[in-house]
């Protein structure tokens, strides 16, 4: 009998409050509809503002620099509607931005609205992460929380963002050769340097989708006979480190036998890496993912001394030609002709070292340049066959 209303006024007043509660939900989801009907144009805005920018700055650059104004007027004027357009959807964008949180000042515990923020913001979160703005992504991140949080514990989209946001991944390996021990380091930051702090044994492969959170680690791989191998690997947001190949194909990671590597030889196993994409640089290539094949790479530079060697044994082979072609060279003023030769020749013709352009003498330890990358793959092809060679003999 307590629940009951304890006259028809305090009734009345309820009915009301909850009427005016329901108004404000329905003004509060129109808001939402209306926001999200903004996101179509935003994105065709967007793309219509790269396409056009993309191709203006690809025709200009097939323009002399010194072509009359009027030949590059046309791409100017594609790239200033370009900015245009794009500035029409950054308007666009933030007039969604406010009409959702102003969707919230109806009804603050809104689950549409709270949707839309939370997923707007994981997607700008995801974009800074991928130019390392850090700035951005502690925003975007604590906005992302706040929308998130604010979801039932139940709901699978509050579930889906808290396991974005702890973001672990996995990793999982294989070798050729089989009861290879795993030992699993951490890249820690110690006076200012990263170093490796071993953290677990794994056991022995195969590695299967073993969790790991996200950072910087280091596998290394241990079997009696053979070399102990360094495997880097760097786990993303929920990313799995599996191995595997552009083919599809899980590659087993190379164990090399022992003796078949030299005391300064770094042997590095097949896998990805991740290629420029510093969006602070000016002159920055776009971030790509590439597989390189396993090599050996030396501890320590080429020298001058390693260069002539390798000269000398093309002359004396026959093959002047060749080490003419890949001799380091001064840069030169003509596209179409050779610099002049860093090194110089005896009397027999092998290549020595000289005074330089200054008249400064090199030195043999010194580590070897001004050598093109056509004398580089040259030099490391030859060393690569000349190195095979003496493994087999022995």
């Amino acid at each position: 009998m307590d629940d009951r209303y304890q006259s028809a006024e305090e009734l009345a007043e309820a009915v009301t409050n909850w009427l005016d509660g329901v108004k404000k939900q329905e003004q509060a989801l129109r808001v939402v509809e209306e926001a999200l009907t903004l996101t179509e144009e935003t994105n065709r805005l967007q793309q219509e503002a790269s396409r056009l920018n993309i191709e203006a700055i690809e025709q200009l650059e097939q323009i002399p620099s010194w072509e009359n104004e009027l030949v590059k007027s046309t791409w100017w004027a594609q790239e200033k509607k370009a900015a245009k357009l794009l500035n029409q959807a950054i308007l666009l964008d933030t007039i969604q931005e406010q009409k959702l949180q102003g969707a919230l000042t109806h009804t603050s515990d809104l689950e549409e609205a709270h949707i839309a923020l939370a997923a707007r913001y994981r997607s700008q979160h995801e974009q800074a992460e991928q130019i390392r703005n850090l700035q951005q992504i502690t925003q975007t991140e604590t906005r992302l929380r706040e929308h998130a949080t604010a979801l039932p514990k139940d709901h699978p989209e509050r579930i889906s963002h808290f396991y974005y946001m702890k973001g672990t991944g996995a990793v999982s390996l294989q070798t050729d050769v089989d009861d290879v021990e795993v030992i699993l380091e951490q890249y820690v930051s110690h006076h200012r340097r990263l170093i490796p702090k071993t953290i677990a044994h794994l056991g022995c492969v195969p590695i299967v989708s073993h969790s790991l959170e996200m950072g910087s680690y280091r596998l290394v791989l241990k079997k009696t006979g053979y070399h102990d191998v360094s495997y880097p690997i760097a786990i993303g947001r929920g990313q799995h480190w599996d191995g595997i190949d552009p083919t599809g194909t899980q590659r087993p990671i190379m164990m090399p036998k022992l003796g078949t590597l030299g005391s300064d030889d770094c042997y590095v196993p097949a896998g990805w890496f991740t290629s420029s994409g510093d969006e602070q640089s000016n002159s920055t290539l776009s971030q790509r993912r590439i597989w390189i094949e396993s090599f050996v790479a030396k501890r320590f530079p080429v020298t001058n001394r390693n260069f002539l060697y390798f000269l000398n044994t093309l002359f004396h082979e026959g093959r002047e030609e060749d080490a003419l072609r890949w001799v380091p060279r001064e840069r030169s003023g003509q596209s179409n002709q050779l610099g002049a030769m860093i090194y110089g020749r005896n009397d027999n013709g092998d290549f020595i070292l000289v005074p330089d352009a200054d008249g400064d003498m090199w030195e043999l330890d010194w580590p070897v340049c001004m050598v093109d990358w056509h004398g580089s793959m040259a030099y490391a092809t030859w060393k690569s066959k000349q190195e095979h060679t003496l493994a087999i003999a022995s």
